[in-house]
């Protein structure tokens, strides 16, 4: 299955308020539409009063499908424009602005931990990946499970160049395509866009790139095992099925045992 890459710029400094506020929200639709069913397993059909600790947590998107089976929320993102947004809409939750790579928890235990939407691929090097997962399995309930995605290799190396996608609303207009650069294996989404000035009806122009890294999944795999994470499923988020090579967005279940 091809489709768009997933290019919304979870980690970008550089993006205008508009766009944090406007169109991440917008972008995010198809996971948050029927692929975020696989997650209904551990929320709709499982326990209650659930401790979650969400990294990456954007504008709190989760929440809008799971807070009635969440009792302690923490959602922790790198951009303080999502959590601004997050903390409008979800008042009774925790967010904290903090790199998700940094962010330990000593006080409390955790019955799911998630990393959604292509979060972990944000990190560029191979030894930031080794140290979320080592501090997701100290914070990891004995009986939690680990959700995560990620985009793969496939995806990364021959999908996105050649991505090419226009967004073409009355108050922006935003432009993206994608490159993959072979020395580095990182692939990039440079968004060049535009925002209506309100009073005089003309446009800013402004420009954001995201960057993604992949490994195989079977490196994946031996990260988080060599964590204590040993009980690890790994399922095709389009098909639902297990992943094959033509899988180009991957979810992971983790639990210890």
């Amino acid at each position: 299955i091809r489709r768009p890459p997933r290019s919304t710029p979870l980690y970008s400094s550089a993006a205008s308020d508009v766009y944090k506020r406007q169109v991440y929200d917008e972008i995010i639709p198809d996971f948050w539409g029927s692929k975020h069913l696989f997650l209904d397993n551990y929320f709709i059909n499982g326990q209650k009063n659930i401790n979650l600790l969400d990294l990456g947590c954007g504008t709190g998107k989760l929440l809008e499908y799971y807070n009635d089976y969440i009792d302690l929320y923490i959602g922790v993102d790198h951009s303080d424009k999502m959590l601004d947004q997050a903390v409008k809409k979800h008042t009774n939750h925790l967010f904290i602005n903090d790199d998700i790579t940094n962010y330990q928890n000593i006080e409390f235990k955790f019955d799911i931990i998630t990393s959604l939407y292509d979060t972990v691929n944000h990190l560029l090097k191979k030894n930031l990946w080794e140290k979320l997962f080592l501090n997701v399995s100290k914070m990891l309930d004995d009986e939690g499970v680990f959700i995560f995605d990620i985009c793969t290799k496939n995806d990364l190396e021959n999908n996105w160049p050649n991505h090419l996608n226009i967004i073409d609303k009355q108050d922006y207009m935003i432009v993206s395509n994608g490159e993959f650069d072979e020395e580095s294996r990182v692939s990039k989404i440079h968004h060049n866009y535009f925002v209506k000035e309100s009073d005089n009806g003309t446009y800013i122009r402004k420009y954001d790139c995201i960057e993604h890294i992949s490994f195989e999944i079977e490196d994946i795999i031996n990260m988080l095992r060599n964590v204590n994470i040993n009980n690890i499923e790994v399922f095709d988020l389009d098909t639902k099925n297990k992943f094959t090579e033509f899988t180009t967005v991957a979810v992971f279940i983790c639990k210890r045992i």
